[in-house]
């Protein structure tokens, strides 16, 4: 849904409604857990290394503190990772503003890994599906990652297709950005995935 102006919460709370019952937006679910690109659908990932306790790091994603940027955030504001919840990534690209809904699809936790991802729901500018994942290596250090596997799906997001993939590129940084900042920790030896 693009337009004009911020959405207000009782707009994003009619989406919400909207999308409650319908299905995603295609088929393959977990499909951001793999490491190869998928047939049809692009791929990007960043990954940083966090200098911060694992456990600040996890709660801080599990708040979706990667979704607190300046022409980003995420509907409901007080939204926790749950699965099977449904949230809406609402974002300023240039003079409009895209409500995106999703859907939390999968969960995963151990002693040293968080990850979640969430799938696209009809609505979504695009197609697919974006994890996010904090863990503890075995050198005791955190690594923080996210990656997407998607393809256009609105018209506008279908003509400004090679816009939007340089913005997905750099929405993967802000977020490692956005994690960092929520948990005053400092980033080294950052690289592309």
């Amino acid at each position: 849904m693009w337009s004009l102006r911020k959405p207000t919460p009782a707009t994003l709370d009619r989406l919400l409604s909207r999308v409650a019952a319908l299905e995603l937006t295609y088929p393959e679910v977990g499909m951001s857990r793999l490491a190869q690109q998928r047939p049809g659908f692009g791929r990007e990932a960043h990954d940083v290394i966090l200098d911060m306790p694992y456990d600040e790091a996890r709660d801080a994603l599990c708040a979706f503190a990667t979704h607190r940027l300046p022409y980003l955030f995420l509907y409901p504001v007080d939204a926790r990772v749950i699965l099977g919840a449904n949230v809406i990534v609402c974002a300023r690209i240039g003079p409009l503003w895209s409500s995106n809904p999703c859907r939390i699809v999968f969960v995963d936790e151990t002693p040293d890994r968080f990850s979640y991802g969430y799938g696209t729901l009809p609505g979504h500018a695009e197609s697919g599906e974006e994890s996010f994942t904090v863990e503890r290596r075995a050198d005791g250090r955190v690594r923080a990652y996210t990656a997407a596997h998607a393809r256009p799906d609105a018209w506008l997001a279908r003509l400004g297709a090679p816009v939007a993939h340089r913005v997905q590129r750099q929405i993967k940084v802000d977020y490692m950005r956005a994690l960092v900042t929520a948990t005053s920790a400092s980033v080294s030896l950052p690289s592309d995935g």
